[in-house]
């Protein structure tokens, strides 16, 4: 139960921290990927069927029921992760916020977060934002000179994700 519970807020930190932001130019989105053939999982494919080829394990992964559910009938890649966090941390981006955004295959019909990036992205300039409306700290805080700033608050993520992340990112 803790590990649904831990993923159940960060989808309302994330949807907390787009409404403090609000008004300022920040976006604050919740990207929940699903099952996903990383080396880790491949190992543990190639340890469950050791007679089948590659494509053959995946087929019988997901035809097996871990998700079967699938439209896509297959297991995510980390670069189609990795292109979704590159899309919401974008300029492209701008009017999506408070979102909580599947990158699942159409796995599954509801938002219940296995895991869950929060991605920042400041889009205008520091003399168009507003600050927050509120009182805490970032109330009193201001943005930056002009730029695109991008962050991440995320839980375990799988090295492949972060590594297409980073290439999709020009890092």
């Amino acid at each position: 139960m803790h590990y649904g519970v831990t993923k159940s807020a960060q989808l309302a930190l994330s949807r907390g921290t787009a409404q403090e932001v609000a008004g300022t130019g920040v976006t604050v989105n919740c990207v929940f990927p699903r099952p996903t053939l990383t080396k880790g999982v491949e190992s543990m494919l190639s340890q469950l069927y050791p007679d089948l080829s590659d494509e053959d394990r995946e087929r019988r992964y997901v035809a097996d029921g871990r998700a079967s559910t699938s439209l896509l009938k297959r297991l995510t890649r980390p670069q189609e992760i990795a292109s979704l966090v590159t899309y919401v941390a974008s300029d492209e981006a701008s009017a999506t916020t408070g979102a909580a955004l599947s990158v699942d295959g159409g796995l599954v019909p509801t938002i219940i977060p296995l895991t869950c990036a929060v991605e920042v992205s400041a889009m205008r300039s520091a003399a168009t934002r507003t600050p927050p409306k509120s009182s805490g700290p970032a109330a009193s805080s201001r943005m930056p000179a002009p730029r695109t700033r991008r962050s991440s608050i995320s839980s375990p993520a799988s090295t492949e994700t972060v590594e297409a992340l980073d290439k999709s990112l020009g890092g």
